[in-house]
């Protein structure tokens, strides 16, 4: 969660950057646009808000691709899968020696899977929190 938390920072800041680049670019040539209009720079102009706006694209998908693995192994695999495995094999082991119920086991893992769903919103709205915070 660490590493995930620390290049997610880090890419929202780059994607914020590169927001306000592609922002300036547009904001500086239709600022002055008789100027760019005089000089026929408006192609050279375009190709320079493109690229800057590839760069965003590029930062954004980077981000959404990271995104997208994190929660897959993360929320997929060790929560839903490893997690309720483990809850299930060893609940059936102590309903195999009487230490617990079946009625018992199968409460907790009702209880086990809303704390699940709750957990898996907190690491969301950590995810939301920690890109937000690449804008200051």
């Amino acid at each position: 969660n660490k590493v995930y938390g620390d290049w997610l920072g880090k890419n929202a800041k780059k994607v914020q950057t590169a927001l306000a680049n592609a922002t300036t670019s547009a904001y500086e040539s239709i600022s002055c646009i008789k100027t760019v209009m005089t000089s026929a720079e408006e192609a050279y102009e375009c190709e320079k808000y493109d690229a800057k706006i590839e760069k965003l694209y590029s930062l954004n998908i980077s981000q959404v691709i990271a995104t997208g693995i994190y929660f897959m192994i993360v929320s997929t695999f060790l929560i839903n899968t490893v997690v309720q495995a483990a809850l299930l094999l060893l609940g059936s082991i102590f309903v195999e020696i009487g230490k617990l119920t079946p009625e018992v086991l199968l409460a907790f893992m009702l209880y086990q899977g809303q704390l699940q769903e709750y957990t898996l919103n907190l690491f969301q709205s950590y995810s939301s929190l920690v890109k937000s915070s690449g804008a200051g």
